[in-house]
């Protein structure tokens, strides 16, 4: 999915503007109740709620984040008499314009086709609204700063609004329109044709013309049209491109290239509708267009008009229909719109947008006749036009451009190209050396450039058409790649071919980022949740995560953090980036920040680690247990099959007194293949805490049955596990809970009982090959801190013992009296005295 700058910086605009009314709520009404928020927003924002399987929100503060622009200004408008009057002046301004804020969202967020001043519209509403109230738009003053001071910030951003569709729109694929720039231009009757014709009865339109003539563009806009259409006939609409085209010095011409046939285009067809590949993809393509109304879009279908999709064009399902776009007429199968050059309003629009939009001014000076000239040099073809104000932009004068016979896109693309400087053209070559798409990361490290660097001459690059920009999703984070037009590689490889040099110090940076990512996968696979391993999606991460290596081994924490912020540059969309920010930062004790890093890496990533270390965080620091708890089960939903996240979760079940599900999660460690012998000496001393804790809380409620039915399966495991497993805190847990049973025995009768001096029985057994046997319980009666002794209560006399006795000590400066714990005696002196020492805080 390719994004255009103009997109991007509406995006950025809009997204301020939405963020900056959210804290307005929060800050003027805070204790705002649900109730008197409009019925339909509080309805929508559950909805969202239960989509995101979030239970009803019951607060102002968990209805915000599920409230877009118009949301929120429907909440703020009804209140703005209470506002300070700069902040009344800045929302009037907004309410003025509030329906086209609205259109340009939805054609942002729904990738729709945005008109030639949208960014010039919103760019001046943010001016005037921060102008009016700075202070209150803190978000709008950060964005157009950043704007302003660097235009290739807006790269790094990927929409990340909420894209529901309204209901019964469409479900489909369309691209994003490549005439962001500009608007659609012109051409307003063929697209009332080509909507017509496709509304009617024919079940094949065509459009047709040379290559780069408009044929894409125009039936983009009327699908998006068509998609937007109250009275649309269809269910979905489909999109699947062949093409494969590439100018040369004389004409456009077809080239080989990943849809060679007809089977291919099928099989992307289905693969949209059913999300998997079809092993029959045209006989399950005519079934879903029989089975519902689908448009489908076969774009450049010039290379594959094979028999096979000849046939299959003449039997399209009532209901549905098919367009194509192509360079050859299907004869008598399809209803031609043919496409000319640009009319000469059109084409000298065109250049004057072009030229608008790109900063170019040479044309200003001059008279339209003048202007109409060069347009009719140009023979009215939107490609030509294109390329050529990218050489003007380039610095070249117009006549020099018009000055070679051959293809004029040809002589554009050289002459852009002479004028990018020497590192851009630099960054080039390592496209031509290496093909295929690359992110930000992956460039960097192959022409060892910075972050901010490499986000410039990127900017430069997509400015001169020379490399396009897709967003993919990777792991359920978006991630940005660059790479070469099909026009641009074949004028770069025929005019400027890689020096040897320079191929093989790219192929060799190229290996060395294979090797790095195949060390770091190597790691995933061995330790997945340390907290200094760093999982990559794939080899494009590998260089990122070596700055994020270094990042997690300093000691520096200044350091530590400009290298996250390198990472975040070259990869934004990128979990780890941010996860490991929220380690630093909760190593420095910035609990604030550590909570917003984490809080960023979530939605980036469908791994079971980023969720882990997040709660892990949470659970460890004390924040928020609750929270931390549903973190880790998330991560346990993704790796079901982890001890390390069964025994946080166990922990936080313990915290959380829920002592079952806390004695079931340390079980499941113990159960785990995968767990070790350092993962189960901490699971069995929660599993007896848990069944200490219960059987406690059941006793107290007089429920016998039910604490010695708990006992028995706690026991069970007991017997069960290796004696090397039940040592330490372990057998003196064992201990107390035979000393809880012999208590309760008077109070059983009947079965329990007999069950209640069976379990004695067993557990001193178990003692016994413990060796702890001779080990007794008791409680603290009398604690002299100043003189490092305390009392252990026994009968008839009290047990002493110096605080060297303690096996944990560094419980001494807590320690209090009547707390639980298990040791054993010596005689000393003729007297009894207490010797190690365990207390036990359950």
């Amino acid at each position: 999915m390719t994004f255009s700058a103009s997109r991007l910086t509406c995006y950025a605009l809009i997204s301020a503007m939405e963020s900056d009314m959210r804290r307005l709520v929060e800050i003027s009404w805070p204790e705002l109740p649900i109730a008197d928020l409009p019925e339909s927003v509080v309805q929508e924002a559950q909805r969202r709620r239960s989509k995101d399987k979030l239970p009803p929100a019951k607060s102002l503060g968990a209805i915000l984040p599920q409230t877009d622009f118009a949301d929120t200004f429907e909440i703020i408008s009804p209140r703005r008499n209470t506002l300070p009057h700069a902040t009344q002046v800045a929302l009037t301004a907004i309410a003025d314009r509030f329906q086209r804020v609205v259109d340009i969202r939805n054609q942002v967020a729904h990738t729709k086709p945005m008109r030639l001043d949208d960014g010039a519209f919103l760019a001046d509403l943010s001016a005037t609204v921060t102008n009016a109230d700075p202070e209150q738009w803190p978000a709008m003053v950060e964005t157009m700063r950043r704007i302003e001071e660097n235009p290739a910030y807006v790269l790094g951003l990927t929409p990340m609004w909420r894209t529901d569709e309204a209901p019964g729109t469409p479900v489909h694929n369309l691209p994003i329109p490549e005439f962001d720039e500009t608007g659609f231009f012109g051409r307003r009757e063929e697209l009332k044709k080509l909507k017509r014709l496709v509304k009617g009865n024919y079940p094949v339109v065509s459009v047709l013309g040379t290559g780069g003539i408009g044929k894409t563009a125009l039936t983009v806009q009327a699908a998006y049209d068509l998609l937007d259409d109250p009275d649309g006939a269809f269910e979905a609409i489909v999109w699947v491109s062949a093409k494969s085209a590439v100018m040369t010095q004389t004409e456009i011409v077809s080239i080989a290239d990943a849809v060679k046939d007809s089977l291919g285009l099928f099989s992307q067809a289905t693969r949209f509708l059913a999300g998997v590949p079809a092993d029959e993809p045209i006989e399950e393509l005519r079934g879903y267009l029989e089975t519902f109304k689908v448009l489908l879009i076969l774009d450049n279908l010039e290379t594959v008009l094979d028999p096979v999709l000849r046939e299959f064009l003449s039997d399209i399902p009532v209901g549905s229909k098919v367009i194509i776009t192509s360079r050859i007429s299907l004869g008598m199968l399809d209803n031609p719109i043919p496409l000319g050059p640009l009319s000469e309003d059109e084409a000298v629009n065109l250049l004057y947008s072009l030229c608008r939009a790109r900063g170019v001014t040479q044309f200003k000076s001059l008279g339209r006749d003048d202007v109409v000239k060069y347009a009719e040099a140009l023979v009215g073809h939107p490609s030509y036009i294109r390329w050529f104000v990218a050489g003007m932009q380039a610095g070249r004068r117009p006549e020099e451009l018009l000055g070679d016979n051959g293809l004029i896109l040809e002589y554009c693309m050289s002459n852009v190209y002479n004028y990018l400087d020497d590192i851009q053209q630099e960054a080039l070559s390592a496209f031509q050396a290496l093909p295929g798409a690359k992110n930000m990361a992956e460039l960097a490290y192959l022409n060892d450039f910075s972050g901010e660097d490499t986000e410039q001459i990127l900017l430069a690059l997509l400015t001169t058409n020379f490399v396009s920009m897709s967003s993919h999703s990777r792991s359920g984070s978006l991630d940005s790649a660059y790479f070469l037009s099909d026009f641009a590689k074949e004028y770069l490889d025929r005019w400027h071919p890689v020096p040897r040099s320079r191929r093989a110090r790219i192929l060799k940076r190229s290996q060395e980022l294979k090797e790095q990512g195949a060390l770091f996968s190597l790691e995933m696979n061995s330790t997945p949740y340390k907290t200094d391993t760093i999982t990559i999606r794939g080899v494009e991460d590998a260089h990122v995560a070596r700055i994020l290596k270094r990042a997690t081994a300093t000691t520096v924490y200044e350091e530590a953090l400009s290298l996250c912020n390198e990472a975040q540059k070259l990869s934004p969309h990128y979990s780890e980036t941010y996860r490991v920010e929220g380690d630093i930062r909760a190593r420095m004790l910035d609990d604030s920040r550590a909570l917003d890093a984490y809080e960023k890496a979530m939605p980036l990533s469908e791994l079971a680690t980023t969720p882990f270390h997040f709660g892990s965080y949470l659970l460890n620091e004390g924040v928020d247990v609750q929270k931390a708890l549903d973190l880790l089960q998330l991560a346990a939903r993704r790796d079901p099959d982890s001890p390390e996240i069964a025994a946080q979760i166990a922990w936080a079940q313990y915290l959380l007194q829920e002592w079952e599900l806390a004695f079931g999660a340390a079980r499941r460690v113990l159960d785990l293949p995968r767990s070790t012998l350092a993962e189960q000496f901490p699971a069995a001393v929660i599993a007896l805490r848990a069944t200490c804790k219960k059987i406690q809380s059941d006793l107290l409620k007089e429920e016998a049955g039910t604490a010695l039915e708990f006992a028995e399966e706690v026991l069970n495991l007991c017997e069960m596990l290796p004696v090397n497993i039940l040592v330490d805190e372990s057998s003196d847990l064992i201990l107390y809970l035979r000393e809880l049973i012999i208590d309760a025995s008077p109070s059983l009768k009947g079965y329990y009982a007999k069950a209640g001096s069976s379990f004695v029985q067993r557990l001193s057994n178990l003692t016994i090959s413990l060796n702890v046997d001779q080990r007794l319980i008791g409680y603290t009666a009398r604690i002299v801190r100043d003189k490092g002794f305390g009392f252990i209560a026994g009968t008839p006399d009290d047990f002493f013992f110096h605080v060297s006795a303690l096996l944990n000590g560094d419980l001494w400066d807590s320690l209090d009296e009547r707390e639980l714990c298990c040791f054993e005696t010596k005689q000393v002196d003729n007297r009894w005295r207490a010797t190690r020492v365990r207390v036990l805080r359950l």
